[in-house]
């Protein structure tokens, strides 16, 4: 998001440059966080308060911080558009309904989230005014957008594709086609007219 092609250069041979952005991409990072542990926290709640058949293997799979993805999480950062390792929950014993709302709470809540975060970054508030909380704010309205946006479009591991391949998560296992797929979107820019429509319709109803 912070280093584009035609200033790249400038960038790493300027170390004055690269700390002169370190607070905004140490702020931007933790807004990253923040968004996929909301996501992954919120479809693990979900799951456990919905059904009991919490098998052995999600127990050890769910550990602190095991919905990051190293690949993911850099592609974030550099790119503005990445996503998580989703749990592979055992969806077989559910019902549609439960199936559909374990999977699509977290959108809901992180997209609620962008719209608050937005809201609150340019409303006349004195305690919102301040340059990183401002800051922190727009970053944060971005990162639970775009976690709304790779998971409701076509993305290899979006909850799109859960729905439509029958709940088959093995599909995790394909890492490099996540990976390439990103980096195609983050080339043509698309999640940032998406991002700025958003903005654009939070500003009318605002």
């Amino acid at each position: 998001m912070f280093i584009y092609k035609e200033n790249f250069h400038t960038f790493i041979s300027d170390p004055q440059k690269i700390i002169e952005m370190l607070p905004f991409i140490l702020l931007y990072a933790f807004s990253i966080f923040l968004a996929l542990l909301i996501r992954e926290k919120t479809r693990h709640y979900f799951f456990q308060t919905l059904t009991k058949d919490y098998i052995l293997s999600e127990k050890r799979n769910f550990t602190r911080f095991g919905f990051l993805s190293a690949w993911g999480t850099f592609l974030f950062l550099i790119t503005g558009l990445g996503y998580s390792r989703s749990y592979s929950f055992n969806y077989r014993k559910l019902s549609v309904s439960k199936r559909l709302l374990i999977l699509f709470s977290a959108p809901i809540i992180n997209f609620i989230i962008a719209g608050l975060a937005y809201y609150l970054s340019v409303s006349k508030a004195q305690i919102f005014s301040y340059k990183y909380i401002q800051i922190f704010l727009y970053f944060f309205c971005y990162t639970n957008f775009i976690v709304v946006f790779i998971n409701l479009f076509p993305f290899p591991f979006s909850d799109l594709i859960v729905i439509v391949s029958g709940f088959q998560t093995g599909l995790y296992a394909f890492e490099i086609i996540q990976i390439i797929i990103v980096i195609i979107a983050a080339l043509f820019k698309i999640h940032l007219y998406f991002f700025n429509y958003f903005i654009f319709l939070m500003d009318k109803i605002i």
